[in-house]
């Protein structure tokens, strides 16, 4: 699940000082200008499996990222963020340390009467991948998916007489990447992580008020991966699909500062695939963007 969260944490801030930020999903800053985001998230899910055992997951997460104009509605950026995890049910799970690194660009063009906004670039793990198993079965991985990714993702606005609407689309595809595993204490096996690419869909809309209330839903397909060791490759994760619905406001402290609390849920579709029969994720953030 870790691409769950590097996808449900990027914040797009705006403010009413930019002519091309139109809303949540597409801000970016003016040329010159530095964009400096950080935030705070806590997550909870919980889950069921068909035989009624239950097993709750709670975490948090500290995204920030550096984004800087360069010309018109066009930016560099970098996201970084770190992450702790800890799921109880009949064992118990812990992931902790840096998400993979994202270096790329943002942009807009201004087709009135609509806008069409990307941000892309590439996914660096900071580590390789790692996961222990302990003896009572109980392990810790870290947040690294230990591969080099490239994302990209589009969309389009426009302007209502009720409301600002649009919709995008992401892509993600990765490279073969390095990881450890073991099985059980002093065993460890050095090998490859390959595939989980990802695709996903949104629609959004934004009320222009003061508050700039903004609700998005998405869809997102997550494909399978494996760990190959000696040529060998055995299935790491099944794939799996989601559904989300996420809202923010924004509040102008100054017309340099904005903070943004942002709510979400989500839930996965095929659950009958991985022998589920519940799964429930919360998500509650708080992010603040400050614009020099």
């Amino acid at each position: 699940m870790k691409i769950v969260w590097k996808m449900l944490s990027v914040f797009f801030l705006s403010s009413s000082s930019f002519a091309m930020t139109e809303t949540f999903q597409n801000l970016t800053p003016q040329q010159g200008q530095l964009d400096l985001r950080v935030g705070a998230i806590y997550n909870n899910v919980t889950t069921q499996n068909k035989f009624g055992t239950t097993a709750t997951s709670d975490g948090s997460q500290i995204p920030m990222s550096v984004i800087y104009g360069i010309y018109g509605s066009h930016a560099v950026e970098v996201d970084f963020s770190y992450t702790s995890l800890t799921s109880k049910g009949i064992s118990t799970s812990e992931q902790k340390g840096f998400d993979n690194i994202f270096v790329g660009y943002r942009g807009n063009w201004d087709l009135d009467p609509v806008t069409i906004f990307v941000k892309t670039g590439f996914e660096i793990p900071p580590e390789k991948a790692s996961q222990s198993v302990q003896f009572n079965n109980d392990s810790s991985s870290n947040s690294s998916t230990g591969q080099l990714s490239y994302s990209i993702m589009t969309g389009i606005l426009t302007t209502t007489s009720f409301a600002k609407l649009g919709v995008l689309a992401e892509y993600q595809t990765n490279r073969d990447g390095d990881m450890d595993y073991s099985p059980s204490p002093g065993t460890t096996f050095s090998g490859k992580i390959q595939g989980g690419d990802a695709y996903g869909f949104g629609a959004f809309g934004e009320i222009d008020n003061s508050f700039h209330p903004n609700v998005m839903v998405a869809y997102t397909r997550h494909m399978s991966s494996d760990f190959l060791f000696n040529g060998i490759a055995t299935s790491w994760s099944n794939g799996y699909e989601t559904m989300s619905a996420q809202g923010t406001m924004r509040f102008l402290v100054t017309p340099n500062i904005e903070i943004i609390p942002e709510l979400a849920y989500m839930t996965l579709l095929n659950q009958s695939d991985m022998n589920l029969s519940k799964y429930d994720s919360f998500y509650a953030g708080l992010s603040a963007r400050f614009v020099f």
